[in-house]
């Protein structure tokens, strides 16, 4: 075997892009949206240069951060071991001070329902024992999200053809709603950005946070190009309102063909225009006092790599957030990438406890709950690693009292 700092991106992509474990963190345009960060890439080949395990690391001032990484075959402790090894070795020659490396391998990977009572990884010995004869300090099996840089747990939805059926009934019954009211989905690439900033800034005045920039977003499409997408839902009131009256017209004349037998089904017509015709004066209600005739209700931005895809950023018009459009928006976020080859999306991090608000919204979309081993250090220098642990944190928390 032979550990190497030149690989090439197309053998990289190759190896990484068909791996269960691979995800954006690993993928080369993530080096180019941490562009504040240096990086290393590396891989182990053999003898015939085949590639057994890559690894691309962020750096900046000491720190080496490995995130969901390596890519190997975590069943060959002989591998993990050689590479471990030497990339201490490469890290010391090129004046790291501190190695933090996160593994895609799950410890345990289950449904909800599923999660307490599951196994976990049965090489979780090996692995823990390979990492502590290496010198590494596992931070500990943490349940916040805020203890690691990236979640330690993050809920997965698997993607196959029967994927929207499998849903459980209560998202469908949301769909359903949306449909109701004649929710419209659009895929967009960098040009739908305007309608996600304006969704965005609802969730950023409703939750008083602030998430990133259009120049941000702008960045993602220049460097991922068709694997970013935006999927927006809209309410189209001029198009809605002429279905609607459309609809009226229909059932009004099937009314008036009823003779005075058909008593129940002209209830149940009767039942269907009351519905239509409120949906009327909703619409109508809505275009007097806003004078549009579409509005942007919820959207989302995504991104894909290889197997793996994940939504990133999400938000929603606030003045309509009775309307569940965000279930479609993920939905279809979800169909379109296993359309584009994806086995699996991230809907991101949820906290150990398994109690929070985030789980209980991604578990309408029937995700694994997926949680992984966690961050292992190898302090090149201790007062690096001192000053990581305490001195950061402590800067933090004085900074955030400044600015109350």
């Amino acid at each position: 075997m032979k550990f190497i700092d030149d690989i090439s991106i197309e053998k990289y992509n190759e190896f990484v892009e068909k791996n269960i474990n691979c995800s954006i963190f690993q993928s080369p345009g993530w080096v180019k949206v941490k562009n504040t960060w240096g990086y290393k890439r590396l891989a182990v080949i053999d003898d015939n240069s085949n590639v057994l395990a890559t690894a691309q690391i962020l750096t900046r001032s000491g720190l080496w951060y490995l995130p969901r990484g390596p890519i190997l075959d975590y069943n060959n402790a002989e591998l993990l071991e050689y590479f471990l090894k030497n990339l201490k070795l490469y890290a010391k020659k090129n004046k790291a001070k501190l190695l933090k490396i996160d593994i895609p391998e799950p410890l345990k990977n289950a449904p909800k329902k599923e999660f307490l009572e599951a196994k976990e990884d049965s090489k979780k010995e090996s692995i823990m024992s390979i990492f502590k004869k290496a010198k590494f300090k596992h931070k500990g099996f943490t349940l916040q999200m805020s203890d690691t840089i990236q979640p330690r747990f993050e809920a997965v939805t698997y993607l196959n053809e029967n994927f929207e059926t499998e849903l459980p009934k209560r998202t469908h019954r949301l769909l359903k709603n949306s449909e109701k009211i004649l929710i419209e989905t659009q895929c967009m690439d960098k040009n739908g950005l305007d309608d996600l900033m304006f969704a965005l800034s609802g969730t950023e005045q409703r939750k008083n946070i602030t998430l990133r920039n259009k120049e941000y977003f702008e960045n993602l499409f220049e460097i991922y190009g068709k694997d970013c997408i935006i999927y927006t839902a809209y309410m189209d009131v001029k198009n809605s309102l002429s279905k609607c009256r459309q609809k009226e017209e229909e059932i009004l004349e099937e009314i008036a063909s009823l003779n005075e037998k058909m008593r129940k089904k002209k209830y149940k017509l009767e039942e269907s225009l009351q519905g239509i015709q409120g949906l009327i004066k909703y619409f109508e209600d809505l275009y007097e006092e806003t004078h549009e005739e579409r509005h942007v209700i919820s959207s989302v931005i995504s991104v894909k790599y290889g197997l793996s895809s994940e939504i990133l950023y999400g938000g929603m018009n606030g003045k309509f957030s009775k309307i569940p459009a965000q279930y479609k928006v993920y939905v279809e976020t979800m169909k379109k990438f296993f359309e584009m080859g994806a086995v699996k999306t991230s809907m991101g991090g949820v906290e150990g406890s398994l109690e929070d608000g985030l789980l209980l919204y991604k578990s309408h979309f029937n995700p694994n709950v997926v949680e992984h081993y966690g961050e292992f250090d190898y302090a090149i220098s201790k007062t690096y690693k001192f000053m990581y642990d305490y001195g950061l944190p402590l800067r933090r928390k004085i900074l955030k009292l400044i600015r109350r």
